[in-house]
């Protein structure tokens, strides 16, 4: 997206108004239009200028922005690669959160209490 030019290592950090930066971003907005590019120092942000913009791109569009980092090639290296949270959205995903939601309800993990209470007597003894 366009924005501020910047300069090495800071970046755009030198045009922003560090009391207020909701100022200078909605001078950006005005010049670059809603959706803004910046860098603040090593790290790069977009700026969503208008309420419009955030729920088209952050709501509609979310299975496109949402998604997890992939670390396959490590998570598979020390097996992983099949735990809940490293799995990348989709069918594996919604199957995975699905039997975890089903077990761990609050009806459901009721059940589980006199197994705790006696695993905690056990570790006690």
């Amino acid at each position: 997206p366009p924005g501020p030019a910047g300069i090495p290592l800071l970046g755009n950090v030198h045009q922003l108004n560090l009391s207020q930066p909701w100022l200078t971003f909605t001078e950006w907005r005005d010049l670059y239009g809603d959706i803004t590019y910046c860098r603040l120092a090593n790290q790069d942000i977009i700026l969503l200028n208008s309420e419009e913009t955030a729920a088209d791109l952050l709501d509609k569009r979310s299975l496109n922005y949402s998604d997890r980092t992939n670390m396959s090639s490590l998570l598979e290296t020390y097996s992983l690669g099949t735990l809940t949270p490293f799995l990348p959205y989709g069918d594996v995903w919604r199957s995975h959160r699905r039997i975890f939601n089903q077990g761990m309800r609050g009806d459901v993990v009721e059940a589980y209490h006199p197994a705790q209470a006696q695993c905690a007597l056990d570790l006690v003894d």
